[in-house]
């Protein structure tokens, strides 16, 4: 039995390493704007799991209009847990790509993103707290509280928008 655990696990060593090693040189292809090599790699690393690489090929996917594909990659990383693509996820939703309009599928994605510590997802929800949209009520109070998160976090974005409004917030707000 130890035998066969330890055949297993050599033969499934060389998967790995094979789809972390596409999924960068995919990125670095991406990073360099060769957008046919990073989707042969980062392709080939999605197909094999690689998380990192279905949300970078779901974010590219998207850019370029291709929703329904996008979408399946960023639900499917997000079934992980991915908070970069939790929150891909919920801005296609809220805005109707690939999907119906889903908007309490997509604040709710927002909120696992942000619970997990991604700033970007905290100023998302600052934004639409802010301002009442996605479906929710505005609420100052509740918004300034994710800016606040993201801005304790280090995000110089936040930070600088807590200094412009720099007035305390009454309750009721």
């Amino acid at each position: 039995m130890k035998r066969l655990l330890l055949i297993l696990a050599c033969l499934s060593t060389p998967i790995l390493a094979d789809s972390q090693s596409d999924y960068e040189t995919g990125f670095a292809a991406f990073r360099n704007e060769d957008l046919v090599v990073a989707l042969q790699y980062l392709e080939r690393a999605s197909d094999q799991g690689h998380v990192r690489a279905q949300v970078l090929l779901a974010y590219i996917l998207d850019k370029a209009e291709e929703n329904h594909q996008a979408l399946a990659l960023y639900r499917k990383a997000a079934e992980t847990g991915d908070a970069e693509a939790q929150m891909g996820l919920a801005m296609m939703l809220a805005a109707g790509e690939g999907a119906e309009v889903d908007n309490t599928a997509a604040f709710s994605l927002l909120l696992k993103s942000a619970d997990q510590g991604h700033v970007p997802a905290m100023l998302q929800i600052y934004q639409v707290l802010e301002q009442g949209a996605m479906g929710q009520q505005a609420n100052q109070a509740e918004a300034r509280n994710w800016l606040e998160k993201a801005a304790a976090a280090g995000d110089a974005e936040a930070k600088a928008l807590l200094r412009k409004n720099a007035k305390p917030l009454t309750a009721g707000e």
